[in-house]
């Protein structure tokens, strides 16, 4: 015995207006079939509808809704970075890796930063320690530097560019997130950074950067760095502070860790400077304050201004930082910024005066 199905509300009218389908010749096989085919594109439209949102988010915030919080659009910058870094690709018979059609190269943390200094030294001899320093940091510092401006250029220009403009609130979003993508560190910025300044005259930002490269690869190093110290002619209000330059020994068994006495993560340093001077059309610099490689704390910090106000914002954040300004003041990274220095950085000093390093202690 076959029994009929109860009528649906919707099918009542499917015979013409003010008919209604009789019981008994009422399909109901047919019917499921075609409510199965309703769901399905149902849900093919929903997920297809879904689907646009989230590339339309992804986009960027050129496409971002009307009253789009910040939030919204740094989720969106976010998922961008995320499937930006999701394409790299390696080809082992061709040994080339590549992200978006560009050739990316991998190299070891150690080469670059430990190993560098350590070669450096050996061509400038046993006896010029402080010399070759110097030498290697301001290498590393000039090439973080270069990647930094070459990479923000790239973020919101390059082929594969991941930002419509040089919009500040988005490069600070790029910056965090490509950091963070590319091996540098995680980025933290400080609540008390002033991001939303107008101009650069009156922007400052703190930053911290957990699990440092640089920091990791001095960590593991038997031999800690010998800062050059000085800034200035005569090597600066600094000089006192590199004579001062002690390292930590701790006894492990029969093995001797030592520690760095000041920050090293130049090549981060320079990075920052690089990015944030590209991102404001003009040089700005950007300053290690403290260093997990030195033991003060689980992540290094970094205080970016304009060259000639990092004294002023370094004595304005020195309490904030809990450290005294004549621990500030004497950081060997300051001497990078120095009037003295060859190169483009002597445009940076303008009115950076070491005499007044000494005279804020």
């Amino acid at each position: 015995m076959v029994t009929s199905s109860p009528i649906p509300r919707d099918e009542m009218k499917l015979s013409g207006e003010g008919s209604a389908v009789q019981k008994n010749n009422f399909d109901s096989t047919a019917y499921l079939r075609k409510m199965r085919t309703r769901r399905a594109i149902s849900s093919r439209q929903r997920k297809a509808k879904t689907k646009s949102a989230k590339t339309r988010k992804a986009r960027g915030m050129e496409e971002a809704p009307e009253g789009a919080t910040d939030q919204w659009r740094s989720e969106a910058l976010e998922i961008r970075f995320h499937e930006h870094y999701s394409d790299m690709k390696r080809s082992p018979s061709t040994g080339e890796i590549t992200l978006n059609e560009d050739r990316y190269v991998l190299v070891c943390a150690k080469a670059m930063v430990t190993e560098f200094h350590a070669l450096v030294r050996d061509v400038f001899a046993p006896r010029a320690n402080k010399a070759a320093f110097e030498f290697a940091s301001n290498a590393l510092f000039d090439l973080g530097r270069g990647l930094g401006s070459a990479d923000l250029t790239n973020f919101v220009e390059g082929p594969h560019a991941l930002g419509p403009s040089r919009n500040v609130a988005e490069c600070h979003v790029g910056f965090r997130a490509h950091c963070t993508h590319t091996g540098w560190g995680k980025v933290v910025i400080h609540e008390m950074s002033n991001i939303a300044a107008a101009n650069a005259h009156d922007y400052y930002m703190i930053y911290d950067l957990y699990h440092s490269v640089e920091a990791e690869a001095w960590a593991t190093e038997s031999e800690p760095p010998v800062s050059s110290g000085g800034a200035g002619p005569n090597g600066g209000a600094h000089h006192h502070a590199k004579e001062k330059l002690r390292t930590q020994s701790v006894n492990k068994g029969s093995s001797v860790s030592t520690t760095p006495a000041t920050p090293t993560c130049y090549l981060a340093a320079g990075y920052g400077s690089g990015w944030f001077s590209e991102l404001w059309g003009q040089s700005m610099a950007a300053v290690e304050v403290t260093c997990a490689a030195t033991g003060q704390g689980e992540c290094c910090r970094f205080v970016v201004a304009p060259p000639h106000r990092i004294l002023h914002y370094l004595r304005f954040l020195g309490a904030a930082l809990d450290q005294p300004m004549a621990t500030l003041a004497a950081l060997p990274m300051l001497h990078l910024f120095a009037q003295d220095k060859d190169g483009e950085r002597c445009a940076w000093g303008q009115s950076f005066d070491s005499s007044s390093v000494s005279h804020s202690q």
